[in-house]
């Protein structure tokens, strides 16, 4: 007994210190510390920087309530930005993100602009809309740049998150906000609140994920599809006018909506999808700041380069590089400067 007792010890010792080990090996490799924010949910933590080495290499630095650090602040009327992980951008150093660059041509031009980068991977556009008046109230925007992409408008009704729901099929678009902490009982918090501060666990569940995805869409003995996410999406498709006009009233219409092509098809690099095309079209007739970022994306293609991939991931995949992150700031920037002449911005 006292054998099989030693021996119990001997691996959970041996257990814990690999499990320490591997945790400081991943936080030196891919690593992005979160804290729970009541109000935004859980944000990138101000008390440490990011690592992330699995698709770029690049480290990051937040201030309070999730605002990326800026290299060359600049005083001047607040601007926030919005968006996910191509916005929030771990894969870049704090100097290559869009939100940076923007900030210094903004300064250069004569018009410098506190620049607010508030990207939280993983949210859609129905968040944004339950949480405005939070981000109104907490960082005063002079105009607010909300970044969006196809996915968006479908995410939008996953009942996971806050969401748009509509009461009848010819009812009012509204949204449904859905608490900070997201969906479950207390042993699924707990582990939010431990896969927040763990680069072992944030790592294992981007992985696990994966595996899911390739399971679920696994069907070896037939050709259906996998079965889509439980969503409150209508039968018919995205009421891509209806979610953009929520969203731009829930800031009293001071935003700029940057619409995020998907990467190029081969063969047709000027071929807009149908969401994009949506997006553009209710623009174009409500009269709403919509910058497009395709012409620039398509002349890069063209040119053999990309705004999108690493070294270490691959060729037009994934998140911006620091070319594509330049792209996108100098098209914002042609925008502003649009909205100032109109006395907008």
């Amino acid at each position: 007994m006292r054998s099989f007792l030693r021996r119990i010890v001997v691996f959970g010792v041996a257990a814990i210190l690999a499990s320490a080990t591997a945790e400081l090996v991943m936080r030196a490799y891919c690593y992005a510390p979160r804290v729970f924010d009541s109000t935004f949910g859980f944000i990138a933590d101000e008390s440490l920087s990011s690592h992330w080495n699995r698709e770029g290499n690049g480290e990051g630095h937040w201030r309070a309530r999730g605002v990326r650090s800026d290299p060359a602040p600049a005083s001047g009327p607040p601007l926030l930005v919005l968006g996910d992980s191509l916005t929030e951008a771990m894969h870049v150093d704090d100097a290559q993100t869009y939100c940076s660059r923007l900030s210094v041509a903004l300064a250069r031009a004569g018009h410098p602009t506190a620049i607010l980068n508030a990207g939280i991977a993983g949210v859609a556009i129905a968040r944004y809309v339950a949480l405005a008046e939070a981000y109104k109230a907490t960082f005063h925007p002079h105009w607010t740049v909300v970044q969006l992409d196809s996915t968006d408008l479908t995410d939008a009704w996953a009942l996971s998150d806050s969401h748009f729901v509509r009461s009848s099929p010819d009812g009012p678009l509204r949204v449904v906000a859905m608490t900070p902490m997201g969906q479950g009982g207390r042993l699924r918090q707990l582990v939010r609140r431990m896969r927040a501060q763990s680069a072992l666990l944030q790592n294992a569940v981007l992985q696990l994920g994966a595996l899911a995805t390739d399971w679920t869409a696994w069907h070896p003995f037939h050709n259906g599809e996998a079965p889509p996410r439980e969503s409150s999406l209508p039968a018919s498709s995205s009421p891509v006018e209806e979610e953009l006009s929520a969203l731009v009233t829930a800031f009293d219409g001071r935003v700029t909506l940057l619409f995020i092509p998907a990467p190029d098809q081969p063969g047709h690099p000027d071929e807009a999808s149908l969401e994009e095309r949506a997006v553009m079209d209710a623009c174009a007739k409500r009269g709403w700041s919509c910058p497009q970022l395709r012409p620039a994306f398509t002349a890069m293609t063209k040119l053999g380069r990309s705004p999108r991939g690493f070294a270490n991931s691959g060729y037009d995949i994934g998140h911006f590089n620091i070319e594509g992150h330049a792209t996108i700031a100098g098209v914002l920037e042609r925008e502003l400067e649009r909205l100032r002449l109109n006395d907008l911005f």
